[in-house]
């Protein structure tokens, strides 16, 4: 059963990565920062709030580029437009 919910999740991943490219990892450190909690809140170990922790940092930094590379292709798509003639 843990081999066919791992089969699932990663094809659910590959198939996001190929519709949208950059939400792959959004989704797997979601999952990363939902699991942390969860094993925190069971087991009461310090250690499951640094893996919340890490996945939480890594999602920001992921949304971040994101914002950066949605922003720099308006941006350069804007300057394609400006210096296009008729």
């Amino acid at each position: 059963m843990k081999e066919l919910n791992r089969f699932l999740y990663f094809t659910a991943c590959l198939r996001v990565h190929f519709l949208f490219q950059l939400n792959c990892l959004g989704i797997f450190f979601y999952s990363l920062i939902a699991f942390g909690l969860i094993r925190f809140i069971q087991s009461s170990e310090n250690k499951w709030l640094y893996v919340t922790e890490k996945g939480t940092a890594v999602l920001l930094l992921t949304g971040a580029s994101e914002q950066f590379i949605k922003f720099y292709n308006d941006k350069l798509n804007a300057d394609r437009l400006k210096t296009t003639g008729f």
